[in-house]
């Protein structure tokens, strides 16, 4: 769980750097949803840690405020870069 949790939160910076250096307003809105989309892993990974007693209540919410605080900058990002596209 920790891995899958690691490869994640990795997954999530590294397609938000891979996407700002598109040129190209489609190739960018994919690797944000990406971001995304790892994002959400993430947090359905930390549930099931917290379900499973791998994390307690405190790194649970702790964790899950950090995944907000990014998700609620990352959806007006994305959502901004996919009107570009269509």
């Amino acid at each position: 769980m920790t891995n899958q949790m690691r490869r994640a939160a990795v997954s999530v910076g590294s397609n938000l750097a891979e996407g700002s250096s598109r040129t190209n307003a489609k190739d960018r809105a994919h690797f944000y949803q990406m971001g995304f989309s790892s994002l959400m892993e993430l947090l359905s990974q930390s549930i099931v840690a917290f379900d499973l007693n791998l994390l307690d209540e405190i790194q649970h919410q702790e964790l899950r405020n950090q995944i907000d605080k990014i998700g609620y900058k990352l959806n007006p990002l994305r959502n901004q870069t996919l009107k570009r596209v269509m």
